[in-house]
């Protein structure tokens, strides 16, 4: 049985490889049990990281030998505290800093029942957001077709 392409390890000295989680739940409101709207979880870069006080995707960089899976696991639990249970890899993502060419595997997913809440441990802050609420933060230019993606595939209708 061949393995999946998210198994498989990355290893490409030119590009920087990055694993990221787009963790959905759905917005309980006790007034309105219908049509409660989907949330995104999204963090803070710290003041003194690359390009720092930018909001992203929770995640980072993939470890040598590690998969892009593996990577989103882990980095969410180093992050956030959370344990989280992914369910769709998006196609991968290539952007050109001036920095650095990174490429982002992006899954989607969500926390497992049992994980406990997000916790700001190696990010300056997190936020539960609606898609409506996207415009209101500055991401990294390499999540915008992220989020597009995102919200038309998962967070509306």
């Amino acid at each position: 049985m061949q393995p999946t392409p998210d198994e498989h390890p990355v290893d490409n000295p030119d590009i920087t490889e990055v694993g990221l989680g787009a963790i959905l739940r759905k917005a309980v409101d006790v007034r309105n049990t219908i049509g409660n709207p989907t949330q995104l979880l999204i963090t803070r870069r710290t003041p003194g990281a690359i390009m720092g006080g930018f909001w992203e995707l929770p995640g980072g960089k993939i470890e040598h030998g590690e998969s892009p899976r593996d990577c989103v696991i882990r980095e969410l639990h180093e992050e956030l505290g959370v344990q989280v249970q992914l369910t769709q890899h998006l196609a991968p993502i290539v952007h050109t800093y001036d920095h650095a060419t990174v490429r982002l595997h992006t899954f989607l997913g969500v926390l497992t029942d049992d994980s406990p809440p997000p916790q700001n441990l190696e990010v300056a802050s997190h936020q539960w957001v609606t898609a409506g609420e996207l415009p209101q933060f500055t991401f990294l230019p390499a999540n915008e077709p992220i989020l597009r993606l995102i919200v038309d595939q998962s967070m509306t209708g």
